[in-house]
């Protein structure tokens, strides 16, 4: 999870003082499959997502990404898939029916 460049923890309450950069590096030995990229200050707005982050986090790292926060379109999708996510993650777009399954799986 992400605010203001940092590591949202506790639940989002507070963020970690390490900034982005150095999290992602963490990452690098552990054997992971893929991450959950969350920008926390736009999930559940439909405000559009956070691409600048999202493009920052793909430069850093060779992992697989998922995208979560603010999706509000197939547009959204097809930028979030240009900006290198693998996967985005829909809540409220899906809820409100501003996006269906069926849009979103062929985005």
């Amino acid at each position: 999870d992400v605010r203001d460049n940092k590591a949202a923890v506790s639940g989002w309450l507070d963020t970690d003082p390490v900034v982005l950069k150095a999290l992602v590096g963490r990452w690098a030995d552990l054997p992971l499959a893929g991450v959950i990229l969350t920008c926390i200050d736009r999930d559940g707005t439909m405000s559009g997502p956070d691409l600048q982050t999202l493009a920052r986090v793909r430069k850093m790292t060779k992992l697989e990404l998922q995208y979560s926060g603010g999706v509000a379109s197939v547009d959204d999708l097809r930028r979030i898939a240009a900006a290198g996510a693998h996967a985005a993650i829909l809540g409220k777009a899906l809820y409100e029916r501003k996006i269906t399954l069926e849009q979103a799986m062929s985005a």
